[in-house]
């Protein structure tokens, strides 16, 4: 058996990719065997995977959102982003949403999404904190 045959290991068992061990397996074309059965890219594809975890599947848009019939369709949407909660920069937001038609659903889509930033529905990220669907039941209409 030649010195190259001695260094092929097996297959991965991810990809059935030829393995070679370390060194070799450069020389051979091969993949480098990792030591767990698996080749090295595979080993770094199921670690990166691990650290990356479930990845949240973002919300559907609905329909309001792509109508021109918002109040905030034509408005700078820095306006609802602002640097702070505070009412001198959330102001001009509210103004907008105060006379929204969409204003109860929108806000019900931020809570329903657990929005973070920003104004939705006529309220700041920090006014939406606590807010359940149950909750806006009552109170949005």
């Amino acid at each position: 058996m030649s010195a190259a045959m001695k260094a092929v290991v097996g297959r991965c068992r991810d990809c059935n990719q030829l393995m070679a061990t370390r060194g070799p397996h450069k020389e051979l074309g091969l993949a480098e065997h990792s030591g767990k059965g698996i080749c090295s890219m595979c080993r770094t594809r199921r670690r990166r995977d691990a650290s990356l975890g479930e990845q949240p599947v973002p919300p559907a848009r609905p329909y309001w959102m792509e109508s021109s019939n918002r109040a905030c369709s034509g408005a700078d949407p820095e306006t609802f982003y602002p640097v702070s909660d505070k009412p001198q920069f959330v102001t001009p937001a509210k103004t907008v949403c105060g006379g929204c038609r969409y204003r109860a659903a929108c806000l019900t889509w931020a809570v329903e999404n657990q929005e973070k930033w920003g104004v939705w529905g006529g309220l700041s990220a920090g006014e939406r904190q606590g807010l359940t669907l149950e909750s806006l039941g009552a109170d949005v209409a």
